[in-house]
């Protein structure tokens, strides 16, 4: 199941992330159908927390390759 998540984080955990998914791709290992949309700013989150922009995320979790 495809899954959206919403957060606040560093620059740093960002690329915490992104180098933890490099490592389980690397080693053949399943890595989960999530997008992560992750913000510094807690202003930003609240900005694309509407109907509206909620809306074109869902669309892109819909979307397939």
């Amino acid at each position: 199941m495809k899954k959206l998540v919403l957060k606040l984080s560093t620059e740093q955990e960002f690329f915490e992330h992104g180098r933890e998914v490099a490592k389980a791709v690397d080693l053949g290992q399943p890595i989960p159908e999530e997008m992560i949309l992750s913000f510094e700013d807690p202003a930003d989150l609240t900005k694309r927390i509407t109907s509206g922009h909620l809306a074109g995320e869902r669309t892109a979790l819909d979307w397939e390759p």
